[in-house]
Parts: structure tokens; C-alpha cells; sequence
């Protein structure tokens, strides 16, 4: 279930996890022009995505990265 909530376009939002869910709402996120994303995630390839993103501008984002 997923619970209904407002947020604002200058509001810090947290995703805690990147697997499909995680995914699936950061790049709605960003497809919805929200700035303040930060995430955590705990295997390499989802940093490397992170940081591709990072590279090309596509998405300013803080990554978390956990073992």
C-alpha cells in the first residue's frame, strides 16, 4: 500500500533502498523536477548508476552507499 502525502518541489526527500521500488519512485522524482533527492543503497551497480547520473547532470543527488 502506498500512503498519500504532499510534498513541496524544495522539500529533502530520502529514499532508503534502490531496488525496483527505490528505482521506480527516484526517477519519477526527478521526472517530477524534485532537486533534494537522497538516497541509500548497499550494492555497487546502484552507486555506479548514481554517479552516471551524477556525471551527465541529469540528476543532482547525495548517495549513501552501505555495506
Amino acid at each position: 500500500a502506498i500512503r498519500r502525502f504532499t510534498i513541496e518541489q524544495d522539500d529533502n526527500i530520502f529514499i532508503c533502498g534502490l531496488g525496483t521500488i527505490g528505482i521506480f519512485i527516484l526517477m519519477f522524482l526527478i521526472e517530477a523536477g524534485f532537486k533534494n533527492i537522497f538516497v541509500a543503497g548497499n550494492k555497487g551497480f546502484q552507486k555506479e548508476m548514481i554517479i552516471k547520473l551524477i556525471i551527465l547532470n541529469i540528476i543532482h543527488l547525495m548517495y549513501i552507499y552501505y555495506i
